[in-house]
Formats: C-alpha cells, sequence, structure tokens
C-alpha cells in the first residue's frame, strides 16, 4: 500500500500513501505539502479506470518530451501538472 495514489473518503482528497503507524496510514497530497492522518476504512484504492485523465495526458506528453531531449518542454509540462495538481487534487 505504502506509495499507492488513494483517495481518503472521509476528506474527499487524493493522496499518496506514505507510511503506517498503528491502525493509521500517513497520506501526503500528490502535489506534495502536510500529510494528514487516516483510517483503513476512509481509503479507497484507486484504479485505471478512477485516475485523473489530465494527468495521464500531461505525464504522457512530459514524458514524450524528454525522451526526445525537449528540455524546454518538459520544464513547461511540469509546470502545467503542478498547477493541475494544487488545483484540482489538493
Amino acid at each position: 500500500m505504502i506509495g499507492k495514489v488513494v483517495r481518503d473518503t472521509a476528506r474527499d482528497r487524493l493522496g499518496q500513501v506514505m507510511g503506517r503507524v498503528g491502525p493509521r496510514y500517513q497520506l501526503r497530497p500528490i502535489n506534495g505539502g502536510r500529510e494528514w492522518e487516516t483510517t483503513p476504512g476512509d481509503i479507497e484504492a484507486l484504479d485505471e479506470a478512477t485516475r485523473c485523465d489530465r494527468c495521464t495526458k500531461i505525464k504522457t506528453a512530459r514524458a514524450k518530451a524528454h525522451r526526445e531531449g525537449r528540455r524546454g518542454t518538459v520544464y513547461g509540462l511540469t509546470v502545467v501538472l503542478s498547477r493541475h495538481l494544487r488545483t484540482e487534487h489538493s
């Protein structure tokens, strides 16, 4: 479970599982930030169908630009992804 992106159903937030202490999981926002705790009953695993299409498109374009050595495009898409994560997933 550690490293997976999940939905905290109690807070309706997406987060990456960073660890577990006792019965509680520590989640961190996808774009970084302050961790929070939640219980296993409030965690919903995300499958490919529930992932954000916009995130996938940006990441795919960024990976292609990286493979092609287009540093400026990689930088620009990193900024776009960061803004998207902050506005849509925080």
